[in-house]
């Protein structure tokens, strides 16, 4: 009665003998290498002189960004008593002067100016199949990748938010930011991640002398029989604006814009490039006054319009003015005819 039982004992211990080992995954792995993201923020063409330290100088801009290297990092992590552990490092510095709600702020390769960059998915905890930050996601910073649960976490494209600070003084002038930023790496896998910021600020790069702002051009004196016919102009009259103390771009890209506004009762008139109303205190009638560029062609008002190369020492912006008839002849009234424009230089 006993034999079959010890016949089958042994065959019982051989099939204990093999029954395979469950395995916790943990690894993290690039496929096509590391990736490299690259993001060219847009030009930033006005800086704002009386901005403080710690204050913004360009909108929050958010964008997804695709690898310009390097294809997809994937983690998984099974192990409940063994965290992955994420390092997003800096590569120019921590500024001691935080942004705006005191994030945190890189320097940049230009004096005074840093970068706050703050990242998003997979990189903001909520889910067991992302790094959970240990504050915030805002770099430099650290982070854990827990249990998994059976997911990746898969990184291809960077879903992040960025935007420049100021962090001290800024030079006036043109300034290129293209600098490595930062990078980031786990405990088990190393390096996986490295991010390059371009971008250009316009800071100030010229004065505006006191003797063009206001600036008087005379039209000289007419007599009425000057005017024969609507559309009929007087002589021309030359002048310019001159910024000073200018900051030539060492890339030659940056121009100058000016916008011309009608002030004191000057409107724009319709239909007639360049001509703007007299003032409300001028006794004349029947004439408005036509501003053209330097090459005689009409200069737009109200709208912003490329006007010259930035240049080293002095900008000169050349205009001429004239008067322009608006009524015919017989409705022309004699008497003092102004006008007035404000300008706003801008860079492009």
């Amino acid at each position: 009665m006993n034999r079959p039982v010890a016949l089958l004992l042994p065959a019982l211990l051989m099939t204990l003998g093999h029954a395979p080992l469950a395995m916790a995954a943990r690894y993290c792995t690039l496929d096509s290498g590391q990736l490299s993201y690259e993001y060219a923020l847009p030009d930033i063409v006005k800086v704002d002189a009386s901005l403080r330290p710690g204050e913004a100088i360009s909108a929050v801009r958010q964008d997804n960004l695709p690898p310009i290297s390097g294809t997809k990092f994937t983690c998984e992590n099974d192990d409940d008593t063994n965290p992955i552990n994420l390092n997003v490092d800096t590569l120019t510095g921590e500024s001691t002067v935080p942004g705006p709600g005191g994030v945190r702020v890189m320097e940049t390769n230009v004096a005074g100016i840093g970068v706050a960059v703050q990242l998003g998915v997979p990189f903001t905890g909520g889910a067991n199949n992302y790094f959970k930050p240990t504050d915030n996601s805002s770099v430099p910073f650290t982070g854990t990748l827990g249990n998994t649960g059976g997911n990746q976490m898969v990184l291809t494209t960077l879903l992040h938010r960025i935007q420049l600070v100021k962090i001290g003084d800024i030079a006036p002038g043109v300034h290129y930011i293209d600098t490595p930023l930062f990078r980031a790496s786990t405990s088990i896998g190393g390096p996986f991640m490295d991010y390059r910021l371009t971008s250009r600020v316009v800071s100030n790069p010229c004065t505006v002398p006191t003797t063009s702002s206001p600036a008087v051009v005379q039209l000289q004196r007419w007599p009425k029989s000057e005017f024969k016919g609507i559309d009929h102009t007087t002589a021309s009259t030359d002048f310019a604006i001159e910024l000073t103390n200018c900051e030539s771009d060492p890339k030659g890209m940056t121009r100058v814009a000016i916008t011309l506004e009608g002030i004191d009762g000057s409107t724009p008139i319709s239909g007639k490039p360049g001509v703007f109303t007299l003032t409300d205190d001028s006794d004349a009638e029947g004439v408005g006054i036509q501003i053209l560029k330097g090459d005689g062609t009409p200069m737009p008002l109200e709208t912003e319009e490329d006007m010259a190369n930035l240049t080293k020492g002095t900008t000169r912006l050349a205009f001429k003015a004239h008067y322009y008839q608006t009524l015919p002849a017989e409705k022309i009234k004699p008497g003092s005819a102004n006008g007035a424009l404000k300008f706003t230089i801008s860079y492009r």
